[in-house]
């Protein structure tokens, strides 16, 4: 699918539907990132807040590199806003194990930092060493399946367990929302995977961000009830 291209000012600047839908993801992000602050401005409220705030930097940074791609020659502006969304994911997974016994948290955050590095090992190492041709004329980024099998282990290998056994043994509400905003994101997979665009100017990078906006809503939902419900204040309680 060919980019749409404009010109201002003499400067070509690709996809400037994707870079407004990007910093309309950027905006959502910030507000949710600012509505779990204020509901709870412990460790643990952190840590959920710290997914908004990543992931608002990962689309900005995202945003910019779509528009000025017949500027930067190679991916390393996406890389960039992938591992800042990356982070955003290794503090869900943290927050998801926050309220588990100790020894379990100390073995799951080793294991999520890990596979937070590995992420972006493999990342940065795809456009390195990585066999593609680099076209900033068409839409899509090489390596980005890389980055949906890094969201899949994070949300569907972690966040969604942790939030099970929550929600099966003790019925926390927060936990059944968050699970539900997750498995509502998998729309957002389907349509980026099979490049389901409406049009040009509406192509699947756009449908794709307006889906996970209002998934990210449910999420935050699901967050403000876990976090304002006075059982975990810190670090040392668990």
């Amino acid at each position: 699918m060919d980019k749409v291209m404009i010109e201002v000012g003499g400067m070509r600047l690709y996809e400037p539907e994707t870079f407004i839908s990007d910093i309309y993801l950027t905006i959502v992000c910030y507000f949710f990132w600012r509505e779990i602050k204020r509901s709870s401005n412990t460790d643990y409220g952190n840590y959920y807040a710290n997914f908004f705030i990543f992931l608002a930097m990962g689309s900005v940074v995202g945003g910019v590199a779509h528009l000025f791609a017949h500027y930067i020659p190679n991916n390393y502006l996406h890389v960039l806003a992938w591992s800042l969304s990356a982070l955003g994911l290794y503090y869900v997974e943290v927050a998801s194990a926050f309220d588990y016994p100790k020894k379990v948290k100390k073995v799951l955050n080793s294991i999520f930092l890990i596979q937070y590095i590995v992420s972006v090992g493999v990342f940065v190492g795809y456009q390195l060493f990585g066999d593609f041709v680099h076209d900033t004329t068409l839409v899509g980024v090489p390596g980005f399946t890389a980055v949906s099998i890094s969201i899949g282990i994070s949300l569907v290998g972690f966040v969604v367990p942790l939030h099970l056994i929550k929600y099966f043994k003790e019925r926390d509400n927060g936990s059944g929302i968050i699970i539900l905003g997750v498995f509502l994101s998998a729309g957002a997979a389907v349509v980026h995977a099979k490049k389901w665009s409406l049009n040009l100017y509406i192509n699947y990078n756009v449908v794709a961000h307006i889906i996970l906006s209002l998934c990210y809503y449910i999420y935050m939902l699901g967050m403000k009830i876990k976090v304002s419900g006075g059982d975990v204040e810190s670090e040392e309680t668990t």
